[in-house]
């Protein structure tokens, strides 16, 4: 359940981080929106008109959805009926997206599902890829509505690696919110992403490139300085496999030495986004750990703290400067 002193805290008094990832993003917001409003006679779908809490939005997954997965070995997927404790989960969830992030998905978010089944975390995807203008759908594992950040990530995060064997092991500790926060993080970003073209080369978001030049060779690749081998090996990636558990302090090392600031967002541009502001706005505006541990055992033999990183900080004072904020004032978006 949500951490409900918690959550009037963020409605109640304005807190402060280095989150300037998605400020960066307003400047964009603004082009974005100026050129929606311009456009006449737009068919936008009814709960897109509405005034509405985004919670408004959920329903439930069509049957073209669900019919992708037939056929699927071990996959059986099927609607999950949001309960209203549920709901209420997600409403506080949603609450916790960033300004830019809220403002993007009242004109582009169509509906968020959630699947009992689901082999994913979540899938992001357009209502219609045809559209001039696409809004957007979030399928989420309903099994995510019971579980913390720390156990999802935990759990994503072993995954990485072969233990038969060995009492080495690899936890996450991302404090105790619901894992539906950190979810809609990510996707909203998605989202973002695709609607102002921040990963891409659009008229609403060139001054956004420095997120991906020098960083990003092409959308799957780092540039030679940060293409880590043992990066580039792991099981997220398409051609990747699991890892011997002994692997494990290499392959955060390596992490290390790039700007990236989880695994998973080492392993395309798109993702890279969605993990920067997920993490940066669960560690600052929200306070919470991000800490990687190494146990043989019961001992911890190796902790990481990604977010500390020098080389994922350097990315966000570029960033500050490109949208001419202070990278040490930023004030946490509120509803």
């Amino acid at each position: 359940m949500p951490d409900c002193n918690r959550n009037q805290l963020n409605n109640n008094v304005g807190c402060f981080t280095i989150l300037v990832v998605v400020l960066a993003i307003i400047p964009a917001v603004a082009v974005h929106n100026k050129e929606h409003q311009a456009q006449s006679g737009a068919m936008r779908p009814e709960n897109l008109e509405r005034e509405s809490p985004l919670e408004d939005r959920i329903g439930s997954a069509p049957d073209s959805f669900l019919k992708q997965f037939d056929g699927e070995p071990g996959v059986k997927v099927s609607p999950h009926v949001v309960t209203t404790a549920e709901r209420m989960v997600v409403a506080m969830a949603l609450s916790d997206l960033t300004s830019v992030q809220r403002g993007v998905l009242r004109e582009r978010l169509h509906s968020i599902y959630f699947i009992d089944g689901l082999p994913n975390n979540a899938l992001t995807y357009p209502d219609d890829d045809k559209a001039a203008e696409p809004v957007y759908n979030i399928a989420v594992r309903a099994g995510v509505l019971d579980e913390s950040i720390s156990e999802l990530v935990t759990r994503k995060e072993q995954t990485l690696f072969d233990t038969t064997g060995s009492d080495i092991s690899v936890n996450v500790d991302a404090g105790n919110l619901d894992a539906i926060v950190y979810v809609l993080l990510h996707e909203a970003t998605h989202i973002v992403d695709a609607s102002l073209g921040v990963t891409r080369d659009v008229k609403a978001a060139t001054a956004l490139s420095p997120l991906v030049n020098n960083v990003w060779s092409d959308s799957l690749t780092p540039v030679e300085q940060y293409r880590q081998p043992l990066l580039m090996k792991v099981r997220y990636r398409h051609d990747g496999h699991v890892l011997p558990i002994s692997k494990a302090p290499d392959v955060y090392d390596a992490l290390g030495l790039t700007p990236f600031i989880s695994v998973y967002g080492s392993t395309n541009w798109h993702d890279d986004l969605a993990e920067l502001v997920a993490w940066t706005q669960l560690t600052g505006c929200l306070h919470q750990p991000y800490r990687i541990s190494i146990r043989k055992g019961t001992k911890v033999i190796r902790t990481i703290e990604p977010e500390k990183s020098n080389l994922v900080h350097g990315r966000l004072k570029y960033l500050a400067q490109l949208s001419g904020t202070q990278a040490d004032s930023r004030v946490c978006g509120q509803p």
